[in-house]
């Protein structure tokens, strides 16, 4: 098995869909599928039911997801660990992970490195590879490009306010996962676009809608957690620039 292969499992798992795992992924649906059953056989276990209503757990299911977890976080930490550099990098990655890698975790160094900030979709764009790390949510194929790490962001659904009646935000950035999943989860609600995450955030603060945001930004603000279900885990993944292309 491929270190793909665990990241593949972990999103069929937290979503319950081979659609909506091949969305997230970038691959066929029959990409998928055949990786599934790939893993199943090489490792004879039967880690889902396929229903109608979707992927369902079994409990080996359930043992090999805490697993897969386990490997994709110890090669991140590994990863992290060797490939920390003296010199200044060029990195790019979305406001969300901006906050949570720099702001939360100064995981690097705003005044040695130069860090840009884009959309998702502004990262898919990308085409010459000036930039030596790239952190995004998408994946991102580009030939001066290898993928080094996955990460995840907790997330759930927050507000202010105990209405009923007021409206679901989201990011218009249409390919920002936390969009993506609050509209396969949420239907029949009124839905508000906006480009700004801070203007999200100060709507949310203020009571005036719901959104789906990073854990860190719920308890920092000290919002109502609505969710009485499991939390939501946004996969992001990080991409070096290959040697030979600097």
């Amino acid at each position: 098995m491929q270190l793909h292969d665990f990241e593949t499992f972990i999103y069929l798992y937290e979503t319950r869909s081979i659609n909506l795992t091949a969305k997230i992924t970038g691959y066929a649906q029959s990409n998928i599928t055949a990786r599934l059953k790939k893993i199943e056989e090489e490792y004879r276990l039967l880690l889902f039911q396929r229903t109608y209503q979707g992927l369902v757990p079994t409990e080996a299911g359930t043992e090999f997801y805490k697993y897969a977890k386990k490997v994709i976080d110890l090669t991140d930490d590994f990863l992290k660990t060797v490939t920390k550099t003296s010199k200044s990098q060029n990195i790019v990655m979305p406001k969300l992970l901006f906050d949570w890698l720099i702001v939360e975790h100064n995981d690097y160094d705003i005044v040695k490195d130069n860090i840009t900030v884009l959309t998702s979709s502004q990262i898919t764009e990308i085409e010459k590879p000036k930039y030596d790390t790239i952190i995004t949510y998408a994946s991102f194929s580009h030939e001066d490009y290898h993928q080094v790490g996955v990460g995840y962001l907790i997330a759930d659904f927050y507000t202010n306010s105990l209405s009923k009646d007021i409206p679901i935000i989201v990011n218009s950035d249409h390919n920002c996962p936390f969009r993506i999943r609050t509209l396969k989860i949420i239907k029949n609600k009124k839905i508000i676009e906006l480009a700004s995450w801070d203007n999200i955030i100060e709507l949310v603060k203020k009571g005036k809608g719901i959104a789906l945001l990073p854990k860190y930004i719920g308890e920092r603000e000290k919002l109502i957690c609505l969710s009485d279900k499991r939390e939501v885990r946004i996969p992001y993944k990080k991409y070096s620039r290959n040697q030979c292309s600097m």
